[in-house]
């Protein structure tokens, strides 16, 4: 949300742009073209993006590993156990229930990160191609959008202890393909139907899959190869992610053409998305990691 209201008032025209225009000649001087001095706009939400990504990075390293997983590392030491990446691969691939959560996890995520990813990439230029609305109005959308999402969340995270996690996460993933339908049935051309999505697709984000695979591929797997189920899992979906971003591209068109059926093929992934959940969804609610994993693969790990 910061980031998309950087970028609107940094650009050129925005409220900020004679700003961007004094820092871009300081560096290049009086003489910078215009292209150049457009440019610098971008070059400077870019580094926001540096600097946050910077101190989190100097954050991150400074975080020690968890009291379980040194437990588990120094226990697995004791016996003898190699502790490499190799062997924590090799340990869970060899773990029929690991497995099976791998699969139930990475199928839920990827076919719901297959929509959210092109939302990620592409939807201020949808709402301006399909839609037909300008850069700006695309962008504030896209704002309230997120504005939505983090309310949402805000509420769901005072709730998701004491409500079923199943009940949470259908009411999410409907809330994402009626979003969808609106879409299809309205049309994306109308104003209303489009701030029905905008505002549908921001309540769906505070509910996402992506809050329940956080929690569950933190959950169902043992210290001993939790981080690299999760690895591999990241892997897998946001690589196949970003090859469908090139396929959404051919479907869709240069000008929206194509939006229908990208509209279906998004449909289509969500409701696959929600049947695997709803057949797959764990009973984790209250219980503490000790619990779950005594649960799912005994007392061996």
């Amino acid at each position: 949300m910061i980031i998309l209201l950087l970028g609107m008032f940094f650009a050129p025209g925005g409220y900020l742009f004679g700003w961007v225009e004094s820092v871009a000649h300081a560096f290049g001087g009086s003489a910078m073209a215009e292209n150049a001095v457009n440019v610098f706009s971008s070059r400077i939400v870019f580094l926001s993006l540096f600097i946050v990504a910077f101190i989190a990075w100097n954050l991150q390293r400074k975080l020690e590993e968890s009291s379980e997983w040194k437990a588990s590392k120094e226990a697995a030491k004791a016996k003898g156990e190699n502790t490499g990446l190799l062997h924590a691969f090799s340990v869970l691939f060899s773990n029929k229930i690991a497995v099976k959560t791998v699969c139930f996890l990475a199928g839920i995520y990827l076919t719901w990160n297959l929509v959210a990813s092109v939302m990620g990439f592409f939807q201020p230029h949808i709402y301006e191609t399909a839609g037909g609305v300008s850069n700006e109005q695309a962008n504030w959308m896209n704002c309230i959008q997120w504005a939505i999402i983090v309310g949402v969340t805000f509420i769901v995270s005072k709730l998701v202890d004491k409500t079923s996690h199943k009940l949470i996460y259908v009411f999410g993933l409907l809330v994402a393909i009626s979003a969808w339908l609106i879409i299809v049935t309205i049309g994306v051309n109308g104003k209303a139907g489009l701030w029905a999505f905008a505002i549908l697709w921001g309540i769906q984000g505070g509910t996402s899959v992506q809050i329940f695979y956080a929690l569950w591929g933190t959950e169902l797997f043992p210290a001993k190869f939790r981080a690299g189920a999760q690895g591999f899992m990241f892997f897998v979906v946001r690589g196949l992610s970003a090859l469908w971003g090139l396929l959404f591209t051919y479907i869709y068109g240069e000008n929206g053409e194509g939006f229908t059926l990208a509209a279906y093929c998004m449909i289509a992934l969500l409701l696959i998305s929600l049947i695997v959940g709803i057949i797959g969804c764990p009973n984790t609610r209250g219980k503490s990691l000790a619990q779950i994993t005594k649960e799912r693969y005994g007392d061996n790990y």
